[in-house]
């Protein structure tokens, strides 16, 4: 077995990923874009609502103001990544105001296809960190429970870790960013997905 085959159930946590400044830069940016990216037309069935909603259709990190933050080369310099030439990324935003919030979910695929497709989908981290909102603020795993949102903080799952945010009851929108980061052992499923319409994510692939 591969020694970089994904772990669907890891869990990591990297503080300081981005510095408040540069988080307040991106909360900016969401904020002030997200009338543009709900005018993206956007056929897919989902239940999310809002910015959520539209992550199959656009990537944040084609943003020319997100790009110069080298996002995916600080993910390149993890020590979970070192081994890696090449990433795909898909990224985007999440706005949750008053009353609204993440179900439990996974990244990962749960279909009743046979347990070996199964490993091939799910080679691929899930990541989130959060920007900004009214503190305390929290997201649940199902692996650690209840851990208080810390701004900048990178969270990196696998792809079968559940995880969700309870209902922001602030007035204050909670933001934050996340990603499904794929390292070349889940290329090829990914690439058959997209051909089979399975898949409409907008991947960016990356080098070192």
């Amino acid at each position: 077995m591969d020694s970089r085959r994904v772990d669907p159930k890891i869990h990591e946590i990297h503080p300081n990923f981005l510095t408040e400044e540069e988080c307040k830069h991106i909360g900016y940016i969401l904020t002030r874009d997200e009338h543009k990216i709900l005018r993206i037309p956007n056929t897919y069935d989902s239940s999310y609502t809002g910015l959520t909603k539209q992550h199959e259709v656009y990537n944040l990190l084609e943003h020319p103001d997100i790009r110069p933050l080298k996002i995916p080369q600080r993910i390149f310099n993890l020590p979970l990544f070192q081994q890696e030439d090449t990433l795909r990324f898909q990224c985007w935003g999440n706005i949750l105001r008053h009353n609204e919030g993440l179900d439990n979910h996974v990244h990962g695929s749960e279909d009743e296809a046979p347990i070996e497709i199964l490993k091939q989908k799910n080679q691929f981290y899930a990541c989130n960190v959060f920007i900004d909102g009214q503190e305390p603020s929290y997201t649940h795993y199902e692996d650690i429970g209840k851990t208080r949102n810390i701004k900048g903080e990178m969270h990196i799952v696998g792809c079968m870790v559940e995880h969700g945010v309870r209902t922001n009851l602030y007035t204050q929108p909670r933001l934050s960013i996340a990603m499904d980061v794929y390292t070349p052992l889940g290329f090829n499923q990914l690439d058959l997905d997209i051909l089979n319409g399975v898949s409409k994510r907008r991947h960016m692939e990356f080098h070192r």
